[in-house]
């Protein structure tokens, strides 16, 4: 028997595969929503009657029987001239996309700045996704980790607000990283050493702030040649353009991240 004879050359139904395999509509839906209930034997029938019939599960249908959407959502609350100019936004959504890759799990991504606070709630909270990463987080955002409450929620770097301490987070260090670079700098001989620093209400623009200012006090210099961007080639030109209008004598410059010294190398 062919595919058209059973499906009439509609997509390929349960039902359809059901009677390739010659077993129940129940036990077509327990293998294909992964049940231990059914022998290895049964399960290789089934999985060869939807490879023959190229069946693919209903996503809606498996969601109601599993309470799974089996999509993950990226929030990033910045703009989307921002998140698509940026390489770093480009490499975060690569990494999470390879890590999917080998899963049943798809992406979402929602530009959170572009939506009403409200509007991104809702669509977290409304069954949509089974969990939620953040990166690039604000303090002024709106309060994602009292969604952490009802809904598995990971901080791409370590929130601000001091209630989201207690969120699942991943961050690399950067106060030693700054610190590191600072002190390389002033290694080489260097003492009149400039910052352009991140927005002062994330924590990787306080953080990397912090790690210059460290080095720059145990090495007794002056921490006041300081201005702020906001990781964009644009405002690391206005902010070195400032520094240069300030007339103070600069030898070394430290931008905290690539996309500032860009910007201060066309200053």
């Amino acid at each position: 028997m062919t595919t058209e004879q059973i499906t009439g050359g509609a997509v390929p139904t349960l039902e359809a595969v059901a009677a390739r395999a010659g077993v129940s509509r129940a036990t077509v839906s327990r293998v294909v929503n992964g049940s231990p209930k059914v022998t290895a034997e049964v399960v290789a029938v089934v999985e060869r009657a939807i490879a023959d019939l190229n069946y693919v599960p209903n996503r809606a249908a498996r969601s109601l029987a599993s309470r799974r959407t089996q999509v993950i959502a990226l929030v990033v609350p910045e703009s989307t001239a921002k998140v698509f100019a940026d390489p770093f936004f480009a490499s975060i959504v690569q990494g999470v996309a390879l890590s999917l890759a080998d899963t049943e799990y798809t992406l979402n991504m929602v530009i959170a700045s572009e939506t009403t606070p409200d509007k991104t709630r809702r669509y977290l909270m409304g069954g949509n996704v089974d969990g939620a990463l953040v990166v690039s987080h604000h303090s002024g955002d709106h309060s994602y980790a009292q969604l952490g409450t009802t809904l598995p929620l990971v901080f791409g770097g370590r929130p601000v607000s001091e209630t989201e301490h207690l969120s699942y987070y991943v961050d690399v260090d950067n106060v030693a990283g700054a610190e590191v670079a600072a002190q390389h700098l002033i290694d080489r001989g260097r003492r009149h050493i400039a910052l352009i620093t991140g927005p002062q209400d994330m924590p990787a623009g306080l953080d990397r702030f912090s790690g210059w200012k460290r080095a720059m006090d145990a090495a007794g210099l002056d921490t006041t040649m300081v201005a702020y961007g906001d990781f964009s080639p644009a405002s690391g030109l206005e902010a070195m353009r400032r520094l240069l209008a300030d007339g103070r004598p600069i030898d070394a410059l430290f931008a905290a991240n690539d996309q500032m010294a860009a910007g201060a190398y066309s200053a």
